[in-house]
């Protein structure tokens, strides 16, 4: 489920990352910043700085008991 306020929330880090000269990870099933940043005129700067991230190829260590 995609929510306003994370795409809202990732337009603000990506906006942040630009001005710092690093990247955003975007993760689709989350956010729909990416749908947002390819409505701009300026999609190609935007998108230089945004990683999409295949939340399916992403494994986290599990805890352990």
């Amino acid at each position: 489920m995609v929510r306003a306020a994370h795409t809202l929330a990732d337009l603000m880090f990506l906006q942040n990352a630009i001005g710092k000269g690093s990247f955003l990870n975007h993760y689709p099933g989350e956010s729909a910043v990416m749908e947002v940043v390819e409505s701009l005129p300026s999609a190609d700067c935007w998108a230089r700085y945004a990683a999409v991230v295949d939340a399916e190829q992403t494994k986290f260590p599990t805890r352990k008991s």
